[in-house]
């Protein structure tokens, strides 16, 4: 038996998990994919709301439109 360490990165597709195996000389390693890792137990990414992004955007528009009108006055 060996001592694995793993580690996770959350990305837009949503967990990355990584495991780090120790080199081991003369043996074999039996890895099973199915470790057991369920959606209760992975951490939360707060998502922005589409509203909240779609507003942002609309502000930065309008602001960039009166800007533009401001300087060729």
């Amino acid at each position: 038996m060996v001592n694995v360490s793993a580690s996770y990165v959350v990305t837009n597709a949503g967990l990355s998990v990584y495991l780090a195996y120790p080199h081991f000389d003369d043996g074999s390693l039996l890895h099973d994919p199915s470790i057991g890792v369920y959606e209760e137990s992975a951490p939360l990414v707060p998502e922005v709301p589409d509203n909240v992004l779609f507003f942002g955007i609309g502000i930065v528009a309008v602001l960039a439109i009166v800007a533009v009108i401001v300087r060729k006055r």
